[in-house]
Formats: structure tokens, sequence, C-alpha cells
């Protein structure tokens, strides 16, 4: 979780506080080779950040209309987006599936 407590705007107050609470998740991309694009589920493809080979960041969730999953797919032309990943209940490491479009 990330935690930001803030003071509120009048300095004079400090008896004031906000303290905002956001979930956080480190994304890896493990491969040597290639790079990868993860988005939210269900977000367009505009929305996706790019995660170089053996890099990692942290994640946050951007459309709060939009489900609390991922979705992953290599940075090569022809590759699908995988399906939704549930990043709350992994445990460890987590494998999914994606797909080379076909002609």
């Amino acid at each position: 979780l990330g935690v930001r407590v803030v003071t509120s705007g009048d300095v004079r107050d400090l008896s004031v506080r906000c303290v905002h609470v956001a979930p956080r998740y480190v994304v890896v991309n493990s491969m040597t080779d290639r790079s990868i694009l993860v988005k939210q589920a269900d977000s367009s493809s505009g929305t996706a950040l790019e995660l170089a080979p053996e890099r990692q960041m942290s994640f946050k969730w951007w459309q709060v209309d939009l489900p609390k999953m991922l979705q992953v797919r290599l940075h090569d032309a022809g590759w699908c987006w995988s399906g939704h990943l549930a990043v709350d209940r992994v445990v460890g490491d987590s494998v999914c599936q994606v797909f080379q479009e076909t002609e």
C-alpha cells in the first residue's frame, strides 16, 4: 500500500490531516529479450505502459470504473492481450498465456 499524509491547505491549522491510502503493485518483466505492455483490464490500448526486459515498475489503477485486473501482451506486432489477471489474489509468481494473431 502507498500511504501519504497531507496537511490541510491552511498551514495555520496543522491539526487537520488527510491520509491517502492507495493500493500499489509491482509488475516484473523477467524475460531477457522482449518488452511487454501492461494495462488495466478493459481499458484502451492507448493507456498501456511499456515494460522493458528485466525491468520492474509500480502499477496503480487509473480508471475506478473498470475491473481491478491487469492485461499483458508482448510489445511486438501481432500479439493479442491476455485474459484478465486478478493481481489481488496472486501469491508469488503468476503465469498467463498470450496468443499471436494468425493470418
